[in-house]
């Protein structure tokens, strides 16, 4: 080394610096003399080349101890962050902002970042969700959050969520797609972008960005992709968890719907007969279930609908009072009349938005509204209605509930309706079995009695006055020109007045039931004898009688007599009750008859035996007259036979008149 000669070094000495065997240093002296270094000061610089390699190894070792601890204390405080982040996880299994912010503003901590966001997708472009300047730069958040990011080049998120990978920008200013001046003005320069990945999916992206030229380490880029995990992670556990209480939503709501739903059948099957309670039941069940303010139920009634059920009704008497008496014809003015005119659910949203609606009392407090149709085979029979004081859409399961409510009310109407027919067809059997079996009672009495007329009155009297459900029922026969009573119930319920009716004698006239009955020869029905002006019996009216009913007894179209029945209330005879009276009538007729037929043969027959016994008197005066010339012994037979007579024989011309018969041959009733 020419240049160290140069410099006048003549003595040179050199000892190496030795580690495992290995030269790593060297300590050189040079003297600029002639003269050897002893062995103890070439021993005394190994002992210092020894030193040296001591020190060196400890600095060595104590830079990797540094460095060992700053790794140490890096992948601690990236440990703690990523559970820092997991415990927020564990906390926010339903809410996923807690966890997001949490990442956000830990990945700008971690990574020395003065710029860290978070976008999600939604549907077809990302929304930024969390930033670690939302508090600290407000306008650059605000401007940012309304950005939605499609998958492009001009942004570190687009071209993550274009690429599907890790996008890493020394510097966003030498990147000519960079395309976000705000972000440019806020003085970004190096960016960071990691997916959120479900199976290969990019669910979102996590942003970082410096305000120098600065690349992120591997380590750093390492601990945002598993922040990227936890956030997937955070997010599914989010979705998971909703899908499970959407579900278990799902069910309860299903459970409820079909307990509601068996309640309502339930009220059906007690109540068979009276669909009110099925009605109440259907129409408060549906309001609560169906998270409605109010509700009500319309049935048709000839050709209107009229309300006869509403969750109003003990919550708002006075305006129940106001729909309670409304007739609804179909139309387009209300939702019963927009239903029944269409035959089909009608929804609408808000009401005070439709011009046709014109209910003010309902438009008032009411914006959305639901009308369900109560069809039978096509036929609307009723809606059920209900609103809300909200402008908020029913759900379609809620319609959907109040369409099964509609059908279990039409089955409750149909059984009651079905169960009425039953009961009524059953009634008119049991009443015409009745009315048979009093008919037969009747022609059995008659049977029984072809001379005494009067068991056959008296039993119609009774008959009538049961099976017409009358307050007195009372027989009327012709005497002359006057119809006197014969047979009454009044004469055991009512004796004192029995006691003066039986005294009167009715004539044909406009002034009495009976009189008109017999004056016009047909049936007259009187539903209440105080607007009957002709009407001229006050006591009877003041018995307390009101329905009158007269029917006729006639025979070859001439009335004999009257059955004259009465209630002492305002309630008209059905006809069945007066066509019984009108079979009664005829048979009391035939009873009559067939004692006026009675009593004509057997006075007939009298007279036969009469004349059988004049003509054996006479025949025996004959052959006295041939068997004798003696005239005493003749006039003896005369006078013998003449004594023996019933009564004296006489001849009786063919055109002679008996007295007339009464046509009750029984005395009249004590």
């Amino acid at each position: 080394m020419p240049e160290i000669v140069a410099a006048g070094r003549r003595t040179a000495l050199g000892v190496p610096l030795l580690r495992d065997g290995e030269p790593i240093g060297v300590i050189t002296l040079n003297r600029q003399r002639v003269e050897a270094f002893t062995e103890r000061q070439i021993e005394l610089v190994r002992t210092f080349a020894d030193q040296a390699v001591i020190a060196m190894e400890n600095a060595r070792l104590l830079g990797e101890l540094q460095t060992r601890t700053r790794d140490l204390e890096e992948s601690l405080e990236y440990q703690t962050a990523t559970s820092d982040v997991l415990n927020v996880i564990s906390r926010s299994t339903a809410d996923v902002q807690p966890v997001l912010d949490t990442i956000a503003g830990t990945a700008a901590r971690l990574c020395g970042s003065e710029l860290s966001a978070i976008t999600i997708r939604e549907g077809e472009a990302y929304r930024y969700v969390s930033s670690s300047y939302s508090a600290a730069e407000p306008e650059l958040w605000t401007i940012q959050r309304q950005r939605r990011i499609v998958p492009g080049r001009d942004s570190v998120g687009a071209r993550v969520a274009l690429e599907g990978r890790v996008v890493h920008m020394l510097d966003v200013l030498a990147d000519p797609d960079y395309a976000l001046p705000e972000v440019v003005t806020a003085g970004l320069r190096t960016a960071l972008g990691v997916p959120l990945l479900r199976e290969g999916e990019v669910l979102g992206t996590i942003n970082i960005g410096r305000e120098r030229v600065q690349p992120y380490t591997e380590r750093q880029i390492e601990l945002v992709r598993t922040f990227a995990d936890q956030a997937v992670i955070a997010m599914e556990n989010a979705r998971l968890l909703g899908e499970l209480q959407a579900r278990t939503r799902d069910l309860e709501e299903s459970l409820e719907y079909q307990t509601a739903t068996s309640d309502v059948l339930n009220v059906i099957r007690r109540s068979t007969a009276d669909v009110q309670p099925v009605l109440d039941t259907v129409v408060n069940t549906a309001v609560r279930l169906c998270g409605a303010d109010g509700g009500n139920i319309a049935i048709r009634e000839g050709e209107v609908y009229r309300l006869v059920a509403s969750s109003y009704s003990a919550a708002e008497p006075e305006f129940w009072a106001v729909l309670r008496q409304r007739t609804v014809v179909p139309g387009r003015d209300s939702i019963t009349g927009r239903v029944t005119l269409e035959g089909r659910v009608v929804h609408v949203a808000d009401i005070r938005a439709d011009p046709d609606y014109v209910l003010p009392e309902v438009v008032t407090p009411a914006r959305t509204v639901l009308g369900v149709p109560l069809l039978r085979e096509g036929t609307v029979l009723g809606t059920i209605n209900l609103t809300r004081r909200r402008m908020e859409p029913f759900t379609e399961r809620q319609i959907e509930l109040v369409r099964t409510f509609a059908d279990q009310a039409v089955i409750a109407m149909e059984n009651a309706r079905l169960l009425g027919e039953l009961q009524a067809r059953t009634r008119d059997l049991e009443e015409s079995l009745e009315y048979q079996t009093a008919t037969s009672d009747v022609l059995n009495v008659i049977s029984r009695s072809t001379s005494d007329v009067q068991a056959v009155l008296d039993t119609v009297t009774e008959t009538a006055f049961r099976l017409c459900a009358a307050d007195s029922t009372t027989v009327f026969i012709r005497e002359g020109e006057a119809y006197r009573r014969v047979s009454s119930s009044s004469a055991k319920t009512e004796p004192e007045y029995w006691a003066i009716q039986r005294q009167r004698r009715i004539v044909p006239g406009r002034d009495t039931v009976v009189g008109r009955a017999v004056l016009e020869g047909r049936v007259v029905h009187v539903a209440d004898l105080r607007d009957m002006p002709d009407y001229a019996q006050p006591d009877v009216v003041a018995s307390g009688r009101r329905t009158n009913l007269g029917v006729p007894l006639l025979r070859d179209g001439e009335p004999i007599g009257v059955i004259g029945l009465s209630r002492k209330r305002v309630e008209p005879f059905s006809e069945r009750q007066i066509e019984l009276v009108r079979t009664f009538a005829d048979q009391a007729v035939i009873a009559i008859e067939n004692a006026r037929l009675f009593d004509e043969l057997r006075d007939r027959t009298d007279e036969l035996t009469r004349s059988v016994g004049e003509l054996q008197a006479l025949e025996e005066v004959l052959r006295s007259v041939n068997s004798s010339l003696d005239l005493d012994t003749v006039l003896a037979t005369i006078i013998s036979r003449a004594a023996n007579s019933r009564r004296p024989m006489k001849v009786r011309s063919t055109n002679s008149t008996r007295p007339r018969k009464s046509l009750c041959p029984n005395p009249p009733l004590a």
